[in-house]
């Protein structure tokens, strides 16, 4: 088969599954998080397989140790966040009075500059520009929710995850080794290659990730609270759930808790110490987390990262997102290979390779016989 043929097949068989993705997106969210889990407990499962448990049993385990250990923590966390989640609500008319006490006497200031003619058309594009905000907010929250709530409900979600995970975790030898046999011959050296290199990006980015949002969370709501912020426990566990996408968790609760801190007191000093909490939680993750537990092989950029989880979540809703850096590794490798494979054409070297010339009949008769 032709390159172009073969181009044309494999780009067929990639347009088809991204558009079954797309019209079952759905239904996708149990799977995807099943596949998720079974991907990123696997390794568990192989290590009790090697000493001789066996696979369905070695599934159940470690599945249940999971599930045990994950309501254990929600069952710590979840009422401190209620709490403080509640109390936040109630608070919120009072931050709300407080942010526009603080504005109206810059008010004079803006008019100068803006031309507009009182204070009310000020406030009244604030508030115009607040329910903007709060429309948009909306529109990002119902379009990540999408995938998750149109079809599948929230109980069909706890049912069917764990039950995917198993099977998946169960049978993930067997689906490694079926997709192995599809691979085409005369390319599998190349193909095994790429997909090893996938395959250490993503379990490397998203396991090292996951440990490292894991520590930041601990870090960030510990410090909060013990620096006595208002609502230090959700700020900073959000903050480390979200440092699962690089950069965002650190921003995001840079901004909430110097904002909460200001609103709250309105001392200079006091929102610096807990800017410096971020600061150094960004030293600390830079510097000795991710190389410890990302390390430096994983070859995915911050930026790369959070346009893929954004338009995953655009694109596919919730079940968006969580495919999202799986196909960013493999975009990201399959563009590095290309480019590999350009340098080493004669369209970016600039030389052509030189073709042999066939002898010449009078070059042959020259050519001296050897004797018998």
């Amino acid at each position: 088969m032709s390159i172009e043929k073969q181009s044309i097949f494999w780009v067929t068989v990639l347009t088809l599954i991204i558009l079954s993705l797309w019209l079952l997106q759905a239904v996708l969210l149990p799977f995807v998080l099943g596949a998720t889990i079974a991907y990123l407990l696997d390794p568990l499962v192989e290590r009790l397989d090697k000493w001789g448990i066996n696979r369905a049993l070695s599934t159940i385990l470690i599945l249940t140790v999971s599930f045990a250990v994950f309501v254990l923590i929600v069952a710590l966390i979840v009422p401190a966040l209620y709490n403080e989640l509640r109390a936040l609500i109630e608070a919120l008319p009072e931050y709300i009075e407080k942010a526009k006490a603080f504005i109206l006497p810059y008010i004079d200031i803006i008019k100068e500059k803006t031309g507009l003619e009182s204070q009310r058309d000020i406030i009244a594009i604030l508030y115009e520009q607040k329910a903007t905000a709060f429309k948009a907010s909306n529109t990002v929250l119902n379009g990540l929710a999408a995938g998750g709530s149109s079809l599948v409900t929230l109980l069909s979600i706890i049912a069917l995850t764990p039950l995917s995970a198993y099977f998946f975790i169960k049978e993930w030898p067997r689906i490694m080794a079926y997709l192995e046999q599809l691979l085409p011959r005369a390319h599998e050296k190349t193909l095994k290659m790429l997909l090893n290199k996938m395959h250490n990006i993503v379990s490397g980015f998203i396991r090292g990730q996951l440990m490292v949002a894991f520590f930041l969370a601990i870090f960030y709501a510990i410090a909060l609270k013990l620096a006595g912020l208002q609502y230090g426990v959700i700020i900073g566990l959000s903050a480390g759930f979200l440092s699962i996408i690089p950069m965002l968790g650190a921003i995001g609760g840079l901004i909430a808790a110097t904002a909460t801190a200001w609103l709250t007191t309105f001392e200079f000093g006091y929102t610096g110490l807990i800017a410096g909490i971020f600061i150094f939680g960004q030293i600390l993750e830079g510097n000795f987390l991710t190389p410890k537990l990302v390390g430096d092989q994983v070859g995915l950029h911050p930026l790369w990262v959070i346009f893929a989880v954004m338009a995953g979540g655009a694109l596919m809703g919730l079940a968006g997102m969580f495919l999202a850096v799986p196909i960013a590794a493999i975009i990201g490798v399959l563009i590095g290979f290309a480019i590999s494979q350009y340098k080493a054409t004669p369209l970016y070297t600039g030389k052509t390779k030189a073709v042999k010339k066939a002898p010449t009949k009078a070059a042959k008769k020259k050519t001296p016989q050897k004797s018998a």
